[in-house]
This record gives structure tokens, sequence and C-alpha cells, in this order.
């Protein structure tokens, strides 16, 4: 594989994963409501979700986006709405000792399965595939080309877990971690907006 294809793999993926969206807002509030080690749950799932996206897209299933609009668009509300009930739990969670306390971290398994709901991944996917990976490339290709992906795609991700984690400091009281939340869901719901409306 050339040099210069891993250095534009990287630096999709160091873009796609270090801006903001669905996926980092979450990892910010995890971090901040429940420690940097608390999050390992959620970015492991990116990871297992996008690992089979990649795999389906490859295999062709995101070409029935392009046959089929209506099922992209089925997908974004359908994520819109799954979102919305992730906003709607981050509201609810302070981390600290109390009636809130009670919220608990999105696991493993329910990180995963949104992955598959999130219709940014479902642009981010297909156009990795199309732009970077080089046509007619055989299975060790591929697969290297998703493993760089993903590699770079990790500490990404864990830079947002990390901050909200160091934001602990700076939220320290119930109320202060309320307003946080707040924040983060609204900016969660909004994040999801050009892709609603302009995709």
């Amino acid at each position: 594989m050339e040099l210069s294809l891993v250095l534009s793999i990287s630096l999709f993926a160091i873009t796609t994963s270090i801006t903001p969206g669905p996926n980092n807002t979450i990892l910010l509030a995890t971090g901040l409501n429940f420690g940097f080690k608390k999050a390992w749950p959620f970015l492991m799932g990116i990871m297992l979700g996008m690992t089979g996206m990649l795999t389906v897209s490859g295999l062709g299933l995101s070409a029935l986006f392009h046959t089929f609009p209506v099922a992209f668009q089925v997908l974004k509300y359908v994520g819109f709405a799954y979102l919305l009930y992730i906003a709607w739990n981050i509201t609810r969670s302070s981390g600290i000792k109390g009636a809130q306390s009670l919220q608990k971290p999105l696991g493993l398994w329910q990180a995963t399965g949104a992955q598959w709901l999130n219709p940014k991944a479902w642009i981010v996917v297909p156009t990795f595939i199309a732009s970077y990976v080089p046509v007619g490339s055989g299975f060790l290709t591929v697969a290297l080309c998703y493993f760089i992906f993903l590699a770079v795609t990790l500490p990404g991700a864990m830079v947002w877990a990390a901050f909200g984690q160091g934001l602990r400091k700076l939220f320290k009281n119930e109320r202060q971690r309320t307003i946080f939340n707040w924040a983060m869901a609204i900016l969660l719901v909004a994040s999801m907006f050009p892709v609603i409306f302009f995709s």
C-alpha cells in the first residue's frame, strides 16, 4: 500500500472522528458524568458498529440507499428519534450520588446498535469506501484500509471522553452538571440537523 493512501485515509479518519457529532457528544457527556473508564464500552461499541458497517457497505448494502433513497430517509428519522431518546437520558444523568445517579452510561451493545441508526455514520462509511479503498482491491488491501481507518478513528474519539473526564473538576455540583447535560443534549440533537435537513 502506498504511503500517500495511508496518509489520506488517516487524515479522513481523524477529521471525521475529531469533529463534533452524535458519538462525540455522547462521549463528552459520558466522560464528565461517569469518568473516562466508563466511556470505554461506548468507544468499543463505536468500533464494533463501524466494523460491521464497513463490512456490509463493502458487500454492497450501502448501494441500497442509492437505489432506494426512501430507505435512507426512513433511517434518518428513526436514527433521529433514537438520538432524542439518548439526549433525554443525558439530561437525567449527573454522575453524582442522588436520585439522578441511577442513570448509567450506554453499554457496548447499545453503542454498537446506535451506529447502525446514526445517519452521519452512513454518510461517512460509504464515502470512505468510495473515495479511499482502491477499486478492485484484494481482501488484504481492503482489510488494511479498514484497519487504518478504525485505528485512527479510535484515538480521535477518545479525545472527547478524556476531555469530559477533565471537565469533572470544573462541574463539581449537581446543578452545574445538570446545565452541562442539557447543553450536551441540545448539541446532540443539533448535530443531527445537517443530516436531517441537508442530506
